[in-house]
């Protein structure tokens, strides 16, 4: 017989800790990258094109509450944001913050299995891009975006630019002169 004072074992715990989240632009005007103090995704990145697709990812959809915000990436250790418009930060940013920590504190999961991007390929030239690409990522993400491989048919290799990266003015240039040239030397058949 269950008594009503007795904890439910499948509950989550929440965290009373305090989480410290730090703010910064990115080179997107439109994006703004919140890093957090511990983990949000143990491996891997997603991405939110907009509120349906959040849908059943608990700190996302929390996230696309708040007015103004059109895109959410989350990976590691940290959330990119990015708003319709390109006015002040300040007000949004403090909502976003206070929202990814009291969602942090409150032990939900942040995102759902399914949401969650499947395992590359094992063909050796697509291995070979995806090494490519783990390369030049790390400057990416720290830009508070990602780059993640999305095909290769005759010849052409197709990616998507994710987080603040997404309609960044500046993508154009990091994927014609970094990526597709590094691209184009290690791949031939690129």
């Amino acid at each position: 017989m269950s008594d009503d004072k007795t904890p439910n074992a499948t509950a989550p715990v929440p965290n009373t800790d305090v989480i410290r989240i730090t703010a910064e632009p990115t080179p997107n005007p439109s994006s703004f990258k919140f890093t957090v103090d511990r983990p949000i995704l143990d491996k891997g990145s997603v991405y939110f094109a907009n509120v349906e697709a959040a849908e059943g990812s608990p700190l996302a959809e929390k996230l696309f509450a708040l007015d103004k915000v059109s895109a959410i990436f989350i990976s590691g250790q940290f959330v990119t944001v990015t708003k319709d418009g390109w006015d002040d930060w300040r007000p949004l940013a403090k909502q976003i913050g206070a929202t990814i920590r009291t969602h942090m504190q409150s032990g939900e999961k942040n995102v759902s299995e399914q949401a969650l991007e499947a395992a590359p390929s094992d063909d050796a030239t697509i291995a070979t891009i995806q090494e490519v690409l783990a390369e030049i990522r790390p400057f990416v993400l720290q830009d508070g975006g990602d780059i993640v491989f999305d095909s290769f048919e005759n010849g052409v290799v197709r990616v998507r630019m994710q987080g603040s990266c997404s309609g960044c003015p500046s993508s154009t240039a990091t994927l014609r002169q970094g990526i597709e040239s590094k691209l184009k030397d290690r791949v031939p058949s690129v």
